[in-house]
């Protein structure tokens, strides 16, 4: 997954971690904690796991996935625009000025499947009912109305936001998709 973080410094000097340690850090701890919410009703397999067999396995799902913001509340599975449903304007230039589309609205970053291959393969060869997908993480200082922090505040809190899209194999489809929000102190920058 993707981690956008205003903390990194602070981490990396907390901790002696560079970047790419960080995010494996947090990789592995994500894994633990959705294997400790659902691993009383469900067998939870990761294929963060250091084998080459699962390695083969996430660059199948990699191919046959598209990471796209998406609009917090639109449909997970939006009609054709056929349908009549309201298209977006073109983008482009036009009359020599760049014409682009801007999405309103809170948004996420969600994972589309551009085919049913990779979660075929999942279901058969893990038995996976059910596919999680921990698509970004954000990691962020919350300032208030001061995001610069030009007053030199010490004290605030952090905002930890993860992105998630989740699949149900039996019908290749997306059954929820969104993101969780959590909030800690600004003196924690150890990552665990």
């Amino acid at each position: 997954f993707n981690v956008d973080s205003d903390i990194s410094q602070a981490m990396s000097k907390a901790s002696g971690q560079n970047f790419d340690q960080i995010r494996a850090t947090f990789n592995k701890a994500l894994a633990d904690q959705l294997s400790k919410q659902f691993g009383s009703t469900y067998k939870i397999i990761s294929l963060l796991d250091d084998t080459v067999k699962m390695k083969a396995d996430l660059r199948t799902v990699y191919a046959n996935t598209t990471n796209e913001w998406t609009l917090i509340g639109s449909p997970l599975n939006p009609p054709p625009a056929s349908t009549g449903t309201p298209t977006k304007p073109p983008a482009g230039v036009k009359s020599g000025q760049v014409q682009a589309q801007t999405a309103q609205g809170d948004r996420f970053m969600n994972v589309r499947m551009n085919n049913s291959t990779a979660l075929e393969l999942l279901k058969k060869k893990y038995n996976a009912q059910y596919v999680i997908f921990v698509n970004q993480l954000d990691l962020k200082n919350d300032l208030g109305s001061d995001p610069y922090n030009l007053n030199g505040t010490q004290t605030f809190r952090r905002i930890a936001v993860l992105h998630f899209t989740i699949y149900s194999t039996a019908t290749a489809k997306r059954i929820a998709a969104g993101k969780v929000k959590s909030e800690f102190a600004n003196t924690e920058n150890a990552p665990r």
